[in-house]
């Protein structure tokens, strides 16, 4: 059911200060991250602290609450999928975020549950510079792209495959299990330096900690032992990580326009729409 999935709204939204929206049930999977300022948001009931690259991953049909600081309120950005659009139904680039919306309830628009994301997933977007790039490629896209029905579909099963890889197969993104600091800084470490080899020792030396420390953190949070998290790492940047989001614009550049070609474009907010979340 990936192969179906279409992404069918992305935005940036700077909210005014103690700005307050409230959405749901929300028909969509959400990718939500915030890029600056402060604010809090609360999914299905929980409220989830909103500061600079945190991001989350929200489940199908979420009632959520965004309430913006008073002081440097949050500039939030978004994207929707539809895990399983029929194919045989054109997209539309609507989200129904509530009951009476036009497209609620529409028949060619299913979820595909999946224990993977199906709680709310939190994480760090900074350990993972690859999704960052993608999903900023995404929102300056989606209202600067010629064929937008191709472009949705295409764009739509990398995105369900990026959040299943940032959910984790052991839960490790999961909102209220999130590693601990130590643990953060040894797995921006290894994934800065996926083309050589890390050992053991060079963790714990890192860490100042002894190799048993590193373990446990690692089989604790991760499931798993350091050497195998890491080979499972490698294993997914060589075969089925984030490609650079410039290769899938054809026409070469994130905007389209004024940029060569292999260059990450930076995260700017122009050129995107500014619309609801």
């Amino acid at each position: 059911m990936v192969g179906h999935a279409v992404v069918i709204y992305a935005n940036y939204y700077q909210f005014p200060p103690s700005g307050v929206i409230r959405n749901g049930p929300v028909e969509s999977r959400m990718v939500l991250w915030c890029r600056k300022g402060r604010g809090s948001i609360a999914v299905n009931g929980k409220t989830y602290s909103a500061t600079p690259g945190q991001i989350f991953l929200l489940p199908w049909r979420h009632h959520i609450i965004y309430r913006a600081a008073d002081r440097q309120p949050f500039e939030l950005a978004g994207v929707h999928i539809i895990p399983d659009h029929d194919p045989a139904v054109v997209p539309e680039f609507e989200v129904a975020h509530r009951p009476a919306a036009r497209l609620a309830g529409h028949p060619g628009r299913r979820d595909v549950p999946d224990p993977r994301w199906d709680p709310v997933i939190q994480s760090d977007l900074r350990d993972r510079p690859g999704f960052a790039s993608l999903l900023e490629y995404v929102v300056r896209r989606f209202n600067d792209i010629e064929e937008r029905v191709a472009w949705a579909r295409s764009i739509g099963p990398l995105m369900v495959q990026e959040c299943f890889r940032l959910a984790g197969p052991d839960g490790v993104g999961r909102a209220g299990n999130i590693p601990p600091p130590e643990l953060q800084r040894l797995q921006r470490y290894v994934r800065r330096y996926m083309d050589r080899a890390v050992t053991f020792s060079e963790l714990a030396d890192m860490a100042g900690c002894s190799r048993s420390t590193v373990g446990r953190l690692f089989r604790t949070h991760c499931g798993c032992s350091p050497t195998q998290w890491i080979k499972r790492e490698k294993m997914e940047y060589a075969g089925g990580g984030t490609p650079n989001p410039i290769l899938l614009d054809q026409r070469g550049g994130a905007s389209g326009r004024n940029e060569r070609p292999g260059i990450l474009h930076p995260m700017l907010s122009s050129g995107a729409r500014r619309g609801t979340l």
